[in-house]
C-alpha cells in the first residue's frame, strides 16, 4: 500500500525556513520570482489555501545549495582579502 502524496509535500513552516534563510525576512516575493511563480501562490501554500507542489521540494533544496556554494565562495574570498590586508600592517612595535 503507498502512502498519499500528501505525505511527500513540503510543509508551510519548511518553505518559510528555507525562504527566510534564502532571501531573509522579506523572502516571499524573492523565493517567488526563483520559482518563477506569482508570489500570491507562495502566500496560499503559507496560508493552506493550495497544497505546496510535491516538485517544489527539488527547486527549493537546489536554491539551498546553490546559496551555501556561493556563500562559502564569496567567504573564501573575503578570509584572503583579510589575509592580505593584516600581511601587509607593520606589527605592533614599541617606541
Amino acid at each position: 500500500m503507498t502512502e498519499p502524496t500528501e505525505n511527500y509535500r513540503m510543509t508551510p513552516e519548511q518553505l518559510q525556513l528555507a525562504g527566510s534563510l534564502l532571501y531573509g525576512n522579506q523572502w516571499q516575493t524573492d523565493l517567488a520570482r526563483a520559482l518563477e511563480i506569482d508570489s500570491r501562490r507562495i502566500r496560499d501554500w503559507l496560508s493552506g489555501r493550495r497544497p505546496i507542489p510535491v516538485g517544489i521540494w527539488n527547486e527549493v533544496i537546489s536554491l539551498l545549495e546553490q546559496n551555501s556554494v556561493d556563500t562559502l565562495s564569496y567567504a573564501q574570498r573575503l578570509k584572503e582579502q583579510f589575509e592580505t590586508i593584516k600581511e601587509s600592517i607593520p606589527e605592533n612595535k614599541t617606541t
